[in-house]
């Protein structure tokens, strides 16, 4: 089940990656082509990352209140962590393409979604005990989530168009 989750949400990375293929239409690239392709790929990342991690927060919350089965708890797991991880690659590859526009909030959200995403995998796959209890300090740091919403949401805020 998870390897199809895996699958499913890196067709769509690639997908989005193939319409750069398409919509070049066999032509050279001009100039600005690759940033208006990776500022399309930032957007993408952010809805979809937006979309899919308040889901998991609804979930995560909801199941005080609701009987979920186990199943159904650990595929919102899997589908939020396999994910993020196939998201963060359109997020980090815009980011290194406007890195000569980057300022000090944009290094603060690639260090932060970095670091997120090297803890959660950390996490999930350790089998050392101390690390995964050090890993699910910092994943489940949600201060640390919330600000990576909050410089995102400035970041969308200012960013030039």
């Amino acid at each position: 089940m998870r390897l199809a989750v895996l699958l499913v949400l890196l067709l769509i990375v690639v997908g989005v990656a193939a319409s750069k293929a398409v919509w070049a239409n066999g032509e050279e690239e001009e100039e600005g082509e690759e940033d208006e392709f990776a500022k399309e790929l930032g957007e993408a990342a952010w809805n979809l990352g937006l979309a899919l991690n308040l889901a998991f927060v609804a979930v995560r919350w909801s199941r005080r209140y609701l009987a979920f089965p186990p199943q159904f708890l650990k595929l919102a797991l899997d589908v939020h962590m396999y994910g993020n991880v196939a998201l963060a690659v359109p997020a980090l590859y815009h980011g290194y393409t406007f890195l000569g526009k980057a300022g000090p909030l944009e290094y603060a959200i690639g260090v932060i979604i970095v670091v997120l995403i090297a803890s959660g995998l950390v996490l999930r796959y350790a089998k050392y005990r101390g690390l995964r209890r050090a890993m699910k300090l910092i994943h489940s740091q949600r201060a640390l989530s919330l600000m990576l919403l909050v410089l995102l949401l400035i970041h969308t805020a200012v960013a030039e168009d």
